[in-house]
């Protein structure tokens, strides 16, 4: 109410509107429904209005499938999808999918949890929907909260996914940051951490990043890797609380998260974006 809608993704809002594509985990209900589902000990919801948060930044695609995507039950889900499609804002979870299209390649975002699926049923759906797009990008809700390093169970799901035709994937949940695996030539993301967060007013560990990666797709629909970048970021702009306004670091803080990703990472052959700051 005293900022404003902009407010939150003041800080990297450039950097979204850069690219192509921009994927985020909404990790909560956009919805006045009231019906919660029970047994939780906490119940995320969001005004419906908040969607302009996104599509004022320019995010793409909203990654809907999260252990909070139905705190207000199947209706809540509907209604985030729903009302992110209102503002042009993409929607994929569970059995849905979302497709895109850039300068003639086809794109199809997916979104599951550890959870709900194993990982042949998800490596299925790559390899569907792989037929008829020229990248497959996943998103998987995954692993332990508070844990940087990969469960032997995200290993297993992620090299699944990426052996069944998928380009990249996402994952998030841990709530820290974690590290990334370079997998036939291809990138597995174990855990974003938080970015624009709303569930703790100063938890003590704020950093994040952004992932980018460029891929080259020739006209035969062939995809290799034109790179990656991390940006380090802090959920915050202030250090002394979280004021829910994720902010690129530079210099020795950026320097810090990006160690400390590559300490938790198996990525031998990397190539880097030129826009790519950081330790090599």
């Amino acid at each position: 109410d005293e900022y404003g809608l902009d407010y939150f993704f003041e800080n990297v809002r450039d950097i979204f509107a850069a690219d192509d594509f921009t994927v985020v985990n909404l990790e909560g209900p956009l919805t006045t429904q009231t019906s919660k589902r029970s047994g939780r000990q906490f119940n995320f919801r969001g005004d419906p209005e908040y969607v302009k948060i996104l599509s004022g930044s320019s995010v793409e695609v909203c990654s809907l499938a999260n252990n909070h995507a139905l705190d207000f039950k199947n209706a809540g889900l509907s209604d985030t999808a729903a009302n992110l499609e209102s503002v042009g804002v993409g929607a994929a979870g569970y059995d849905n999918a979302w497709y895109g299209e850039k300068d003639g390649v086809r794109v199809c975002f997916l979104s599951f949890t550890e959870w709900d699926y194993s990982a042949d049923a998800i490596a299925e759906r790559v390899r569907q929907e792989k037929e008829n797009s020229d990248l497959v990008i996943v998103s998987v809700h995954w692993g332990e909260e508070l844990r940087n390093r990969a469960t032997s169970t995200q290993e297993r799901y992620g090299r699944a996914i990426i052996d069944a035709g998928a380009d990249l994937v996402l994952g998030h949940h841990p709530h820290v940051l974690g590290g990334i695996e370079q997998y036939k030539g291809k990138y597995i993301v174990y855990s974003l951490a938080n970015f624009c967060f709303g569930g703790n007013s100063n938890p003590n560990d704020k950093d994040t990043m952004i992932f980018q990666q460029t891929f080259v797709v020739d006209g035969a629909g062939n995809v290799s890797d034109g790179g990656i970048n991390i940006i380090p970021c802090s959920i915050s702009s202030v250090s002394s609380t979280n004021n829910y306004q994720p902010t690129p670091l530079s210099g020795e803080e950026g320097d810090a998260v990006i160690r400390k990703v590559a300490a938790l990472s198996s990525a031998p052959s990397i190539t880097w974006m030129d826009s790519y700051t950081g330790p090599r």
